[in-house]
């Protein structure tokens, strides 16, 4: 009696509930593919930000050495560096590591391999009777354009796209000192 009571098929009998069943299985694998794709995507988003943050930050430092080599022109000798320059021409600077000196070149010069640095000199015209700047030019057309004064375009651009500049910022340089 007791071995047909072990193999009968009762109601009362409760399932044995020891395992996982295929669905639990296949939604445990949903959740946790989709967990781990939107943790990959999220971490390439972040990859994507700092790299273009990093870009961005160096292309401000360029820009901003480009502005502090400018007024290493202008203070070392108007005349010398910043006159004889034509207007609407792009200069590329570079560091001249013998002389420990900033210098100019037509031809672009191409910084850790990535980046190149330009600068365009524009003619300040004033107004003749209040002395304010009226506007800019890329001639001098003569008796408004101020020849103490140059707006210069720094640009910066990325070896990948020479065309579009990554940034770029525009300064104002007066002969103050007369030189």
């Amino acid at each position: 009696m007791s071995v047909f009571r072990y193999f009968s098929t009762s109601r009362n009998r409760r399932p044995n509930h020891d395992g996982f069943s295929v669905i639990e299985i296949v939604v445990a694998s949903a959740i946790i593919v989709t967990l781990v794709t939107a943790a990959a995507n999220i971490w390439i988003l972040n990859f994507k930000i700092s790299r273009t943050s990093n870009v961005t930050t160096q292309a401000s430092l360029l820009t901003e050495e480009a502005s502090e080599a400018l007024n290493y022109f202008r203070d070392m000798s108007w005349a010398g560096y910043i006159a004889p320059l034509p207007l609407n021409t792009p200069y590329y600077i570079s560091w001249n590591n013998s002389s420990m000196k900033y210098a100019t070149s037509t031809t672009p010069i191409l910084i850790n391999n990535t980046y190149t640095v330009s600068f365009t000199f524009y003619a300040v015209n004033r107004d003749v009777s209040t002395g304010d700047i009226s506007g800019y030019s890329t001639t001098c057309p003569g008796s408004p354009c101020d020849t103490h004064s140059k707006k210069a375009v720094i640009s910066v651009y990325a070896s990948s796209s020479p065309s579009v500049p990554l940034m770029q910022s525009t300064i104002l340089l007066h002969d103050i000192y007369k030189k």
